[in-house]
């Protein structure tokens, strides 16, 4: 993949960058010559997806944890001074059926899923105003095609959903696009994301883009 001057050197954040949708982000991103922060609770992973490229730089936070995040915050400031993107991808899957859920199982999902990448994005904020930057949250094909048993989670990602098109109205002023990806495949979805992030990308906003192989219509 050739380097793309729009984002070189910007300063690209990615939650959850140790596996998956996360790591096949990162690495594009890399690729193009962004500076990658990724974020995660085990820095083993983490490390593993940094192997890529020198351009990536893995960091152990819990997004929950307020100290965390403001480590993670000041981390950047001090190396870059600079958010250009923050991808929300960071989430938990939860199969359960309405007669075993318990409040427990609900407030992990729903802070993992909802309250972590809105803390993280408040606090990026200040810096997404400065660049006129993007932020992409990962959805779910589930958080608007309906389905059995996972209805919890559903509920989670139809509210980042929701959050999506809201933010975008509401920082559309400061020049700050915000997107999703209900993905499929990681290395597929990463393209997406990558693209949906580009400062190129000008005239989307407040979108949810399926990237499923017509899961979502299936």
């Amino acid at each position: 993949m050739a380097i793309d001057e729009g984002m070189r050197d910007r300063v690209v954040i990615v939650t959850g960058g140790g596996t998956g949708i996360g790591r096949a982000t990162a690495e594009q991103f890399a690729h193009l010559g962004a500076w990658v922060v990724i974020a995660g609770r085990r820095l083993a992973p983490l490390e593993i997806t940094a192997q890529a490229s020198d351009r990536i730089v893995p960091i152990a936070v819990d997004i929950l944890r307020d100290a965390d995040l403001d480590r993670l915050i000041q981390f950047i400031e001090s190396r870059w001074d600079r958010i250009d993107v923050l991808i929300n991808n960071a989430g938990t899957f939860i199969q359960r059926p309405l007669d075993k859920i318990d409040s427990q199982t609900m407030n992990s999902l729903f802070a993992t899923n909802v309250i972590g990448p809105t803390m993280l994005s408040k606090s990026a904020l200040p810096f997404l105003k400065a660049t006129q930057g993007s932020i992409v949250n990962v959805s779910s094909t589930f958080g608007h095609k309906a389905a059995p048993l996972i209805s919890h989670y559903a509920a989670s990602k139809a509210a980042m959903e929701h959050l999506t098109r809201c933010w975008a109205l509401e920082l559309a002023p400061y020049g700050i696009r915000v997107n999703a990806i209900a993905p499929g495949t990681p290395a597929e979805v990463a393209r997406w994301i990558v693209n949906l992030a580009n400062p190129s990308a000008t005239w989307i906003n407040g979108q949810v883009v399926s990237v499923d192989g017509g899961l979502s219509v299936a």
